[in-house]
């Protein structure tokens, strides 16, 4: 609440939350990335069995989103 406060009161809240949004877009992308190659997900599974290739690739997102949503609130 405090630093809430703070951002809001010196105009830099909006920035504030620019910059948490990007990085945590950017550790999203880097685990969603990292999960899949730890899976073997690979481009030729990708070609051979797309609905699979689909649907693992959301469960990695949906387990991602999970993670990072957490970290937000941590």
């Amino acid at each position: 609440h405090i630093l809430y406060t703070q951002l809001l009161t010196s105009g830099k809240l909006t920035q504030h939350l620019r910059e948490v949004q990007t990085d945590m877009a950017e550790l999203h992308e880097r685990l969603v990335q990292q999960m899949a190659k730890e899976e073997n997900l690979t481009e030729q599974i990708k070609e051979q069995e797309p609905l699979e290739w689909v649907r693992r690739m959301n469960a990695i997102r949906k387990t991602v989103d999970e993670l990072v949503m957490q970290e937000i609130m941590d």
